[in-house]
């Protein structure tokens, strides 16, 4: 039994029940789940919404969505970090916007949530196609204890991420893109199973996929890769 599935995302349209499905016909114990309406529209519409969702479901366990609070128009950092705790939220997804990659993640832009979440100890999850390696870098020198966790990794990334990890040492992978050939076998011999947290990017992606990448590999990595 895989014991939390990290990377599953709440599309508009999705009902409570079709998660439970999935949880029950792949042997999740406990699923991450966020909002992609929290994206698209407005994390504080969505964010309850998800909230609304999981509160009496103690298996789906929210991940809430952060933006920026510099313009105004959402929770200081410090509120809402408070409230990820109270409602037993496994970490903060951050993504990105604007076409510089970076500038929206610097952290003269998200410093002071980097300093919170890293003080509440929750992780930040973020996709690896929405940051730049350079900001990973930067980010994880100037805040060793927060823990960073790269979301839906593309082929093309896989060999620059050796580089990172050898850098990093508060960096995990999320384990749905990780398909180049041994990685999984590779980066637990090399760097311990602890670097790695189990995703299936479901719905986009069937987690059987996820799954038999990660069995095929269990003799250095059991399926119970969390955050922990």
């Amino acid at each position: 039994m895989i014991i939390l599935d990290c990377n599953v995302t709440l599309p508009c349209m999705m009902k409570k029940e079709s998660i439970r499905q999935y949880m029950e016909e792949y042997k999740i114990r406990y699923c991450g789940l966020r909002s992609q309406y929290a994206v698209t529209y407005h994390p504080l519409d969505g964010n309850a919404d998800l909230w609304n969702l999981v509160k009496d479901n103690p298996a789906i366990l929210p991940v809430f969505t952060a933006l920026p609070s510099v313009g105004g128009d959402f929770p200081d950092e410090e509120e809402f970090a408070a409230d990820v705790i109270k409602k037993k939220g496994i970490g903060v997804y951050f993504e990105p916007f604007g076409d510089e990659l970076t500038k929206s993640a610097c952290l003269w832009t998200m410093g002071r949530y980097y300093e919170v979440l890293s003080s509440y100890k929750l992780p930040l999850m973020i996709k690896a196609e929405k940051i730049s390696f350079h900001v990973i870098y930067e980010l994880s020198k100037s805040y060793p204890s927060l823990k960073i966790v790269l979301l839906d990794i593309r082929y093309a990334m896989i060999k620059d991420l050796y580089g990172l990890l050898d850098a990093t040492r508060n960096l995990y992978l999320e384990t749905s893109g990780l398909k180049g050939y041994r990685m999984i076998h590779d980066i637990c011999k090399k760097y311990g199973a602890v670097r790695l947290v189990f995703g299936s990017r479901f719905p986009v992606f069937e987690p059987g996929t996820s799954l038999a990448d990660l069995l095929t590999h269990r003799s250095c990595v059991q399926p119970t890769v969390s955050l922990g």
